[in-house]
């Protein structure tokens, strides 16, 4: 009988400390944000703006989107020479001072933001299988539990940016008509 009672309470235990299903995909969506976060200041580091003044580069986000915690953990970090800073944004007249822009917006806004920002040295970033295509800089899309770079060359160049051949190994080089696996 006592064995039982140690039993029914290392199961009682157990069951407070381990994960819910629903606990187990916040973590999982956690972790997706923290790696993007982690995408953006590699970005940072592996794209060069034309001449700028600044001792930092400003990683922004326009939208609601859990990235928004997740940016924290990337702010004062060194990116080619200069310090990450962060800062989330209410709408595309803000973005002055943003080098990198993550899109956390619906379909109809990211275009709109889009062709607004065309030909500006910001490099825009966004989710889902076509925001490169649509006119984004680079797009995060997920294929096989894993986030894929989606980069579009003509408008990193359009922008004034280069991308380090690094990055162009790592990405999935699209166009607007035309795709192609990475170099």
């Amino acid at each position: 009988m006592r064995s039982m009672t140690r039993i029914s309470r290392l199961i009682l235990l157990l069951a407070c400390i381990t994960p819910t299903p629903v606990e187990l995909l916040g973590q999982e969506v956690a972790r997706e944000y923290q790696m993007k976060a982690a995408f953006l200041l590699n970005f940072a580091k592996l794209v060069t703006w034309p001449e700028d003044p600044t001792g930092h580069r400003s990683v922004c986000l326009l939208g609601a989107s859990p990235l928004s915690e997740a940016l924290s953990s990337i702010e004062g970090r060194p990116a080619s020479g200069r310090t990450i800073q962060t800062r989330r944004i209410e709408s595309a007249s803000e973005v002055d001072g943003c080098h990198v822009l993550f899109l956390a917006l619906p379909d109809k806004d990211v275009d709109a933001v889009l062709t607004t920002l065309s030909g500006r040295s910001i490099l825009t970033v966004g989710d889902g299988e076509s925001f490169a295509e649509r006119g984004g800089a680079i797009g995060l899309t997920t294929w096989r539990n894993r986030i894929r770079i989606e980069l579009n060359i003509d408008i990193v160049e359009e922008a004034g940016l280069s991308v380090s051949s690094q990055l162009l190994h790592l990405a999935r080089v699209v166009d607007n008509t035309v795709k192609s696996d990475g170099l």
